[in-house]
């Protein structure tokens, strides 16, 4: 068993922590699906007043993770060297064009993990920049606040990417009917899940909007699915914290160092807020999810689920059940890695971009080999 130590204002915390595997049960269809758990959170404005509900952007974790990714976001949205465009200035939709190819060929609508998806433009650039300029694709990354009822966090970001997608296609005279272009939809973690539940509502959209009628065929590179539970959100949180810090590149000094290990050092023990949102619950849960996609709701042409070979969060297997359950054939990859592999924060960047973040001077979290092996296989995928 090992000790988790995280400072919590001016206490030092230590707690027993092992890793263990989620239990498993059987549905009607007979795969093994994870049971649901608690979870926590609420994504509609409308509903922060009820009482009986934690939203998670009010938890100390999310908070002290949230607002220095904001941070590092603002000063790259205001740099001459950002090349991801706010389309609609409501930060809703991010787009990136490859410099490498004038016209697209194939458009991806990205969705990252948990608070880590509200900064895709951040977190995920290397991996997602990469993608693009080696294959001519057009990224966009639809940022998503956390909350329990994913079914509308799904629709909202398949919508605002239908629109941004709508608007790129215009602007660059692909509009015609004549011009059906494919639609790679990528997730990873949580995102990974949002979209496996968007495609419940694929069918519900085609009655209601004309959008769908503007892309051909859809395809989905999942990465690291993860079905969350309350615990393994807040494993995540903790993970980013614990996990990145420890793989920094590059130098900065002692005391950048000590100072960027400060900004992490106030998270919330997970089994605190664990606690805190004990008796919430996602909507849909693991097992409706998993349910739905074996049930026959998910569509998709092809599908690929990579996993990582040191990640106690992946349930890409459950999920895989799930698509055969449903008739969909996948094709599983397992690269070295672990969960938050596609997140690389190149922060030494941003510090030069402002004066204000020289603290960051020579600061790199992540693992740029990780990202380029995961940036290979989606490469792989899109030109398969």
């Amino acid at each position: 068993m090992n000790a988790l130590c995280l400072h919590h204002h001016h206490r030092r915390i230590s707690l027993p922590f092992r890793a263990t595997a989620a239990p498993t049960l059987k549905t009607r269809k007979g795969c093994h699906r994870n049971p649901p758990r608690a979870s926590f959170g609420d994504d509609e404005e409308e509903e922060q007043g009820d009482e009986n509900k934690t939203p998670l952007s009010s938890l100390n974790s999310a908070i002290e993770l949230r607002s220095k990714l904001q941070e590092v976001a603002l000063v790259a949205q205001t740099s001459p060297q950002n090349n991801w465009q706010d389309v609609f200035g409501d930060q809703t939709a991010f787009v990136y064009e490859p410099k490498s190819s004038s016209i697209t060929w194939g458009f991806v609508h990205f969705l990252g993990g948990a608070v880590l998806g509200q900064y895709p433009q951040v977190c995920y650039d290397a991996f997602l920049s990469a993608v693009s300029e080696r294959t001519g694709v057009t990224i966009i990354a639809t940022p998503y606040e956390l909350g329990t009822k994913h079914g509308e966090m799904a629709k909202k970001t398949r919508r605002a990417f239908e629109r941004a997608n709508r608007v790129v296609q215009e602007r660059n005279g692909l509009d015609a009917g004549e011009n059906v272009l494919p639609v790679f939809y990528v997730g990873h973690s949580l995102g990974a899940k949002l979209h496996a539940v968007a495609s419940f509502y694929d069918e519900e959209s085609n009655d209601n909007s004309d959008s769908n009628s503007r892309s051909g065929s859809k395809q989905h590179f999942l990465v690291a699915f993860n079905n969350a539970s309350a615990t393994d959100s807040v494993k995540i949180l903790e993970k980013f914290a614990k996990e990145l810090l420890s793989k920094r590149e590059g130098g900065g000094g002692e005391a950048a160092s000590s100072q960027f290990d400060a900004i992490f050092d106030r998270l919330v023990p997970f089994a605190e807020v664990a606690a805190k949102a004990a008796g919430l619950e996602f909507s849909p849960n693991a097992v409706e999810t998993l349910d739905g996609v074996a049930n026959g709701k998910f569509k998709s042409d092809k599908v690929t689920l990579l996993s990582f070979t040191n990640d106690e969060l992946d349930q890409c297997s459950s999920l895989r059940e799930a698509l055969a359950d449903g008739g969909v054939r996948t094709n599983s990859v397992e690269i070295p890695g672990d969960h938050l592999s596609p997140v690389y924060l190149d922060l030494d960047k941003y510090a030069k971009m402002n004066p204000m973040m020289n603290r960051l001077s020579g600061v790199r979290i992540g693992d740029r080999e990780a990202v380029e092996r995961i940036a290979n296989e989606m490469v792989k995928f899109l030109k398969s």
